[in-house]
């Protein structure tokens, strides 16, 4: 499972970035570009403190072993 997580957040990291790219590509309101730019970067750093959570786990585990 932390191999998968890891895996999510490195697509939610490619994600991010093309969702930002896109909003600022095709978005011409500044008030909606800013707050969506804010919620996609809360989503991704919650991706970001899954994957810490992961690792975390994993390491536990090896150390268990």
């Amino acid at each position: 499972m932390c191999v998968d997580i890891n895996r999510l957040e490195n697509e939610a990291d490619q994600l991010h970035r093309e969702v930002i790219g896109d909003l600022f590509a095709n978005s011409h309101d500044a008030i909606e570009i800013t707050e969506l730019k804010e919620i996609y970067t809360i989503l991704e750093e919650a991706m970001d403190r899954c994957e810490d959570v992961a690792n975390a786990i994993e390491s536990i585990i090896i150390k268990a072993s």
